[in-house]
């Protein structure tokens, strides 16, 4: 288990989450999680992020029964999302019906943090009931907090209609190729004390989801110039600091939690040791942030974040 103890923000709520977490979609997306998760939690992860979507939730929490020996779930920060309905075994769209299952799935008695997993799953339907349901979950005691997950502007103005209660975080791509683009959505989320947490924040620098090569010179030379300035980071804060732990350093400086994954316990114990480095001066994370004037979306089935 790594000695280092990853930094907690504190919700609106009053709760606190680990601001680092390991993800069980992308690429154990429909794939059996067991082994990976306790290899995270055994690298020094406390924070397991899951969805009903990824298809993995029964064997997400075989990974985290298998770790309980050295880190019981009491130590733990567990998050899941709401997928779309239909679902198996819930009639209609009932939210509390579909946390139970996934409750059932996970062998717990209630997650810490529930998101709605994307605003585009419920197209059609009444998205402030289903914000409504959420909210009503939380009383029960279901889950500690709740929040969002791919929501632009529009879907939090429609969800918080009425005074309803104030997500604690969205969940969103962001990496350098976004600032510019999100930028009206984090105005709008800080105005409300809507926390980040961002995923995909690797992908620009990724091999499995680089930026094409046939991409426009603008975007390419962007690209070469954000790998430019990690290089440049990361000799001066000690030997062999990645491009990915300045990265995640950038992301955290800017006050957001983050998820990431790897099938590596070397990628892992980076990515939690990248949260003792030394902080990215003002000038390296202006340097970063103006990489946003170039747009570049990893995940296009949520493209219409861009419309923040």
């Amino acid at each position: 288990m790594s000695s280092t103890t990853t930094p907690l923000v504190t919700f609106h709520d009053g709760h606190t989450a680990p601001r680092l977490s390991f993800g069980t979609g992308t690429a154990l997306y429909g794939k059996h999680a067991s082994t990976a998760v306790t290899l995270a939690i055994s690298s020094g992860f406390t924070h397991i992020d899951g969805a009903q979507a990824y298809g993995n939730e029964s064997s997400m929490a075989e990974g985290i029964r298998a770790a309980a020996a050295s880190v019981p779930r009491s130590s733990l920060y567990v998050t899941t999302k709401l997928g779309r309905f239909p679902q198996d075994g819930v009639d209609g769209v009932n939210v509390e019906a579909s946390l139970r299952k996934s409750l059932e799935r996970l062998g717990m008695e209630h997650v810490d943090l529930f998101l709605v997993h994307a605003s585009s799953d419920h197209v059609g339907r009444d998205l402030k009931d289903i914000w409504n349901q959420m909210v009503a979950v939380k009383k029960l005691g279901l889950t500690k907090s709740i929040g969002v997950s791919n929501f632009n502007v529009k879907d939090l103005k429609t969800i918080l209609a009425d005074g309803a209660e104030v997500p604690v975080v969205n969940q969103i791509e962001f990496h350098p190729f976004l600032t510019k683009t999100l930028a009206p959505l984090l105005a709008f989320q800080a105005q409300h004390n809507i926390l980040t947490e961002s995923y995909g924040t690797l992908t620009p620098i990724h091999p499995r989801r680089p930026i094409p090569e046939d991409s426009d010179a603008a975007l390419l030379a962007a690209r070469d110039k954000l790998l430019e300035l990690l290089d440049a980071a990361g000799k001066g804060r000690g030997e062999n600091v990645s491009r990915n732990a300045i990265l995640l350093k950038w992301v955290w400086q800017r006050g957001f939690l983050t998820v990431t994954t790897s099938s590596k316990e070397e990628r892992l114990r980076e990515s939690v040791a990248a949260l003792d480095l030394p902080d990215l001066s003002a000038e390296e994370m202006s340097a970063i942030d103006a990489i946003g004037n170039a747009h570049f979306r990893s995940f296009r089935s949520y493209k219409h974040m861009d419309d923040a």
